[in-house]
């Protein structure tokens, strides 16, 4: 290799690794996140309820990737702080305006860190805060 060839293949992986870091810290300083969703954010689109915001804004929350049980069903939960409320269906009883936030928790965590689950297979938890 020349070196010139180095210097431009040195030069790719600085450009490279600088566009991976900047992308990074931008969505730690107030950038959009992927288990998060705002009131703000809520705002920018137009629904009716929070089942409209998530399935808009986070579709993925709604998703059951693969079935963690033979026995029981996977499902996706919904809490109000930490009171068990049902299914996704229960999002739709919430206005788009009174919701502060919404959080998501995958599986794992939601299992391990919510009460009310009653032995059931948990995809993730949708966690609703209204004003």
């Amino acid at each position: 290799m020349t070196r010139r060839q180095i210097l431009l293949l040195l030069s790719g992986v600085l450009v490279t690794a600088g566009a991976c870091a900047s992308s990074g810290a931008s969505s730690r300083r107030g950038g959009s996140d992927r288990n998060t969703l705002t009131q703000e954010e809520i705002a920018t689109v137009r629904v009716a309820n929070a089942y409209e915001a998530v399935e808009r804004l986070r579709p993925r929350w709604l998703q059951i990737r693969a079935p963690k049980s033979l026995q029981d069903p996977t499902e996706v939960v919904v809490f109000l702080n930490n009171s068990y409320l049902g299914g996704p269906d229960v999002l739709r009883q919430f206005a788009s305006t009174s919701i502060t936030r919404l959080r998501y928790l995958d599986g794992s965590t939601a299992s391990a860190t919510l009460n009310g689950l009653g032995g059931r297979s948990v995809e993730g938890a949708i966690i609703v805060e209204v004003s």
